[in-house]
């Protein structure tokens, strides 16, 4: 199988954590799909054979399979199926990512916590003069 390798020609930054993670994924997205085409042929079932198990026509298969396709997850879902095996998902938080996103995490927490204070204030002043106009009407 051939994976997404060679960015150079398009101008991808590969140094760059989030272009790294998009052609990491893209890579696995291709190598899922070349493992079921794989257990399909090694099962010795036709794309036919598999497609009417899928109840589509042998063209989506075709195109499933296709390197570079697209697939909708329901046809991957259905195509798994087909073979007798489920698909489960595993999630990785990836090197350089996970500082970026603490990082984020961090500043959106810091911008959440001076938010959560001018609220805090703004209570407290709209209490403090709840309080004072009551004991304004109550001496009167």
């Amino acid at each position: 199988m051939e994976g997404i390798e060679n960015t150079d020609r398009v101008g991808l930054d590969r140094s760059d954590p989030n272009v790294a993670l998009r052609i990491r994924q893209a890579n696995i997205d291709l190598e899922l799909v070349d493992e079921l085409r794989r257990l399909r042929e090694q099962l010795g079932l036709s794309q036919a054979q598999v497609a009417k198990a899928m109840g589509r026509h042998q063209t989506v298969v075709s195109t499933l399979e296709t390197l570079g396709s697209d697939p909708r997850w329901s046809s991957i879902r259905r195509y798994a199926g087909a073979l007798g095996v489920c698909i489960n998902w595993r999630i990785e938080m990836q090197s350089g990512l996970s500082d970026l996103l603490a990082r984020e995490l961090r500043d959106c927490d810091n911008e959440t916590q001076s938010d959560a204070g001018i609220v805090s204030s703004l209570l407290e002043r709209s209490e403090h003069e709840q309080r004072s106009a009551g004991a304004g009407t109550a001496s009167h």
